[in-house]
Formats: C-alpha cells, structure tokens, sequence
C-alpha cells in the first residue's frame, strides 16, 4: 500500500480517542506518512510498564469456576495478543490456571503434545 493510501485510510478507521488525537495534528503531520506514523507510535504503542501490567495480567487471569476450557483459553489468548507474549509462555500461563478439579482432563490434554493452542482446545 502506498503512503498516499495509507494516509488516506487511516483516518477512516480512527475511533474515539485515536480519532480526536488525528483531528488535532497539524496538516505537516497529517500529511507526511512518516511523521504521522511516528507521532502515532509515541502517542499509543505500549510502555514497557503498560506491556509488564499486561503479562501481569495473564499470569493472574484463572478459569472461574463455571468457565469453560475454550471460553477460558481464548480470554488468555486476547491478553497474549495485546501483551505481545509468545506461544510458550501463553501456554504456561494457560497451563497454571485451569482449574484444579480435572487434573486427569488438563494431564490428558498436555501430555498429547499437540502441534497448536486450536488443537489443545479441540482435544478437551
């Protein structure tokens, strides 16, 4: 995709408060895909804390009680996403907070080494 296109588009998927930030740049900005792209990463690219409260987060996050296996598992994957944590430490993560009460399911699931997290959650 072209600048010119990018900088075209851009401003027709900003919402909320991504969108009043674009409104209120300067058209130099507005205009130049490099600087736009730039001031945009300052403005909304997690700092190492907001990316830290976010692994956190994943490491506190345990199935409830009446929650299910998948229900559960595509929570932490959403966290994973925005966290940027990798496919190991998701699956340790996952791994610690299933519930304990089917130990047999959760020991059944993981010693079957499947290839990918759609193939664990299909297995349970």
């Amino acid at each position: 995709m072209s600048d010119e296109h990018k900088l075209a588009f851009l401003p027709v998927v900003q919402k909320d408060a991504a969108s009043d930030w674009f409104d209120m740049l300067p058209d130099e900005t507005r205009s130049n895909w490099e600087q736009l792209r730039t001031r945009f990463k300052e403005r909304f690219q997690d700092s190492d804390v907001m990316r830290w409260q976010k692994a956190s987060k994943l490491w506190g996050r345990y199935q409830g009680q009446h929650e299910s296996v998948d229900a559960y598992v595509i929570a932490l994957q959403k966290i994973a996403k925005s966290a940027g944590v990798h496919s190991d430490m998701l699956r340790y993560a996952m791994m610690r907070g299933l519930r304990k009460e089917p130990a047999q399911r959760r020991c059944r699931v993981w010693s079957r080494q499947p290839e990918s997290l759609k193939s664990r959650r299909a297995m349970v």
